[in-house]
């Protein structure tokens, strides 16, 4: 339980969390890691390079391109690991192992 608490009230940079998250995959990607954390300054400046657990994983959420239950488009959403340079195919694969 205070392990979940600890995650809850996390702010890492993107390289932080992905390392956390994804070790293995961190390690063999090494350079992609690294310069997630200026792209993502490029992209959220505001946010001041940190992102709390609770905001990635709705930046997390995949696109789609799917109706909802209710007939219209979802809202708006963004590729957010391809802006920060990173193929998500390939770092599911680590995450579930």
């Amino acid at each position: 339980a205070n392990r979940k608490s600890e995650m809850r009230r996390a702010v890492k940079p993107p390289s932080e969390w992905l390392k956390f998250l994804c070790k293995q995959w961190a390690e063999e990607n090494e350079v992609l890691v690294e310069n997630t954390d200026a792209k993502f300054m490029d992209y959220k400046p505001y946010l001041k390079g940190m992102l709390s657990s609770q905001l990635l994983c709705r930046l997390s959420i995949p696109a789609t391109k799917e109706l909802g239950l209710d007939g219209h488009p979802p809202p708006l959403t963004v590729d957010f690991w391809r802006i920060l340079g990173i193929e998500v195919r390939l770092l599911l694969i680590f995450v579930r192992a």
